[in-house]
């Protein structure tokens, strides 16, 4: 079952000092996915899979109040994950659910927000469950 997925998600940076100084960029960011996965299906309606997943970075937004800037250069244009989950056929209707765990961060190595470069290597795998329901039309 092919498929390609829009994928929108984000964080926080803290760069606050532990005096007064208050600093928190909300990070945001947009994905294409590709998953490439095999499968078994039995009992006729029950389905196995699993595979790999690239991800490639679309466009990611720094925001600060109301400051807010493109940081897309702070991402890794592509980025590896795995996929493993069980599937359930019924007439013309299909519902999947799979854990998604990511091999790579989607983060380079040091993070610039506007006007502060911050040295640290964040550990941004993406990890989650991801629950489908389609139709299907062959």
């Amino acid at each position: 079952m092919p498929e390609v997925l829009f994928t929108s998600s984000g964080g926080s940076i803290d760069l606050s000092d532990g005096t007064n100084f208050k600093e928190i960029w909300e990070l945001s960011y947009n994905r294409i996915e590709v998953p490439v996965n095999i499968g078994y299906k039995f009992l006729k309606i029950l389905r196995i899979q699993a595979g790999v997943v690239p991800g490639f970075m679309l466009k990611a937004d720094a925001r600060n109040g109301d400051l807010k800037e493109e940081v897309t250069d702070n991402y890794k244009n592509a980025s590896w994950a795995f996929q493993a989950g069980l599937g359930l056929d019924f007439w013309l209707l299909s519902a999947d659910l799979k854990y998604q765990g990511a091999f790579t961060s989607v983060h380079n190595e040091n993070i610039t927000v506007p006007g502060t470069e911050v040295k640290m290597s964040p550990d941004t795998r993406l990890n989650m469950w991801v629950l489908s329901i389609g139709i299907r039309i062959f």
